[in-house]
């Protein structure tokens, strides 16, 4: 009675007892979207959520009454959630069996992380160590909330099941890209390298050093008539462009990836324009 009980909306008709089509525009109706368990568990993992919020490097739960409190309140109404649920569905084997999805296995990670960190609460967390691992894993809380909506599970499953048509755009989106990758390295592959000395054109006449004169940008330097900007000897080097090339079919797909992204793409232009002219 406890795990069940819920407010019904009368989604189907006394006389006929054809489901009704209800639009969650009422408050009672939006109360019968899930059980009255289920609504307490969804403000207190929101609570708990906001409670995280206020943490910073400085201002942790393990030194703070008020965000610990919001741990143990977590907790404690989580295990008498699980508690009520397997005493009147069991964990395997039973027609309703808690242990049933994955959804499930979930809970049951966030409860049993979310209490290893409440009865450990260490002091001092160090980078790269368990305890620093439990505080991140607290980071999946608020998908407890998708778990115990309806409608916010549904929209996950059908996500999940749309796996394999995302797979075949993903690839689609592959196969184009090699073609392009490869009419790139027939067009561009060896073209773009040159000296780091401006001076040379030549890939044979790039060896040894030369002056690079240094700049500072972000204060005035007045140079007297004789003087000039200081510089340093720097080793000739033949290269390609520091972030991209099309030397080869890897190189430039991740090139055209940097492309679809809108990130960078400006770079690339530019240099081609620079290297090879504006046709190309």
């Amino acid at each position: 009675m406890l795990v069940y009980a819920r407010y019904d909306a009368r989604l189907r008709d006394p006389l006929t007892g054809k489901e009704r089509k209800v639009n969650y525009k009422r408050l009672h109706n939006f109360l019968s979207l899930v059980t009255y368990l289920d609504w307490v568990m969804i403000w207190v993992t929101t609570l708990s959520c906001i409670s995280m919020m206020f943490e910073t490097p400085t201002y942790r739960v393990m030194s703070t009454p008020i965000l610990q409190i919001a741990e143990y309140v977590f907790v404690i109404f989580m295990t008498l959630e699980l508690t009520l649920k397997i005493l009147a569905d069991g964990i395997f084997f039973t027609p309703k069996a808690y242990m049933k999805d994955v959804a499930s296995i979930l809970d049951v990670f966030i409860f049993v992380t979310s209490l290893v960190f409440l009865c450990w609460m260490p002091e001092n967390v160090p980078p790269n160590s368990g305890a620093q691992l439990l505080m991140i894993l607290r980071c999946v809380r608020p998908l407890r909330i998708f778990t115990l909506v309806p409608h916010m599970r549904k929209v996950v499953d059908e996500l999940c099941r749309g796996f394999k048509e995302i797979l075949l755009v993903s690839i689609l989106l592959i196969v184009l890209m090699f073609v392009f990758a490869s009419y790139g390295v027939q067009l561009f592959g060896g073209r773009l390298a040159r000296c780091n000395d401006p001076n040379i054109t030549r890939r044979e006449d790039c060896v040894g050093t030369f002056e690079r004169k240094v700049f500072v940008t972000k204060m005035k330097i007045s140079l007297g008539p004789d003087e000039d900007h200081p510089a340093m000897l720097v080793p000739r080097v033949w290269a390609n462009p520091r972030r991209f090339n099309f030397d080869n079919i890897g190189y430039a797909m991740l090139a055209l990836f940097e492309v679809l992204s809108f990130k960078g793409w400006l770079d690339v232009r530019d240099i081609l324009i620079k290297a090879l002219g504006p046709v190309s």
